[in-house]
């Protein structure tokens, strides 16, 4: 009888643990557009950089978000034929305003959408083709023709 008892207890708690953890433990699909992921405009450090000896990359965008928890550094690969003049943040949007007069922006509800797309462009090693990145680029980060990046009384851009 206390034997039972005691598998009874056993059960009940199995039960109530399982009904009070599954909910957490069950995972929820990513939605990369839902701006999931932390961007705090004050803090992260835009630079076009390259990577022909490691990873064979080539040119990217290199992100650097100074926060203690969430992401601190992206790359975002972009076309080698790009050439980008300036990056300025526009209120929450980064912008690359290429020479061609083209310009796209990168923001929190384009970043992680962004990020896994090029990422399932390919390998880890080597670039992805320049037609595919740009497609990518047009398709999440195109900027409208309209918008201009304001200059600041020393002409550098918005800080």
């Amino acid at each position: 009888m206390k034997r039972n008892l005691v598998m009874l207890g056993v059960v009940v708690v199995v039960v109530i643990v399982a009904f009070v953890c599954w909910p957490r433990l069950a995972k929820k699909p990513v939605d990369y557009g839902s701006g999931e992921f932390k961007w705090i405009p004050d803090r992260i450090t835009a630079a076009i950089d390259r990577d022909e000896q490691y990873a064979k990359k080539g040119q990217y965008l290199l992100l650097k978000q100074d926060i203690e928890e969430g992401w601190t550094m992206s790359k975002l690969d972009l076309p080698e034929n790009w050439k980008v003049q300036q990056i300025a943040f526009v209120g929450p949007d980064l912008v690359l305003r290429l020479d061609n007069g083209r310009a796209c922006s990168v923001n929190q509800s384009n970043f992680g959408k962004l990020i896994y797309d090029i990422l399932s462009l390919g390998p880890a090693i080597g670039k992805p083709p320049d037609a595919d990145l740009a497609a990518i680029w047009d398709r999440l980060a195109k900027y409208a023709p309209n918008q201009r990046i304001h200059q600041t009384p020393d002409g550098a851009g918005d800080p």
